[in-house]
């Protein structure tokens, strides 16, 4: 399962107002699910194997990239993002502002 979520997007945006930075919007395209609310739903039917979460990406290509290269707007095939897949798909780290987590489930009758 592969989405984002509110809290991580919220805790993206907070650090970015702190630094200067305008909020990042909601698109229609991503869910943003409520963490809360979601993972007992899952929890009733699914094990979680693992969470993963690419908090470094987004403090990289969302916070940093923007910061360097203001006023010019940030573009999402910027080398500096390619790079922050490469970090974040190694390391883990600031998943409090990951907007995007990755849920490795297990049906619970497959035990």
């Amino acid at each position: 399962m592969q989405e984002g979520s509110r809290q991580g997007r919220e805790g993206l945006n907070k650090l970015r107002e702190q630094l200067g930075l305008p909020r990042m919007p909601a698109v229609s395209f991503n869910n943003d699910f409520d963490e809360e609310k979601l993972w007992p739903g899952i929890n009733e039917y699914f094990d979680i194997v693992e969470i993963r979460r690419f908090g470094l990406y987004d403090l990289i290509s969302r916070v940093l990239h923007p910061l360097l290269i203001q006023p010019a707007e940030p573009q999402y095939l910027a080398e500096i993002n390619r790079i922050a897949g490469k970090i974040a798909g190694t390391l883990r780290g600031a998943d409090e502002v990951a907007r995007e987590f990755h849920a490795f489930l297990r049906r619970k009758d497959d035990k």
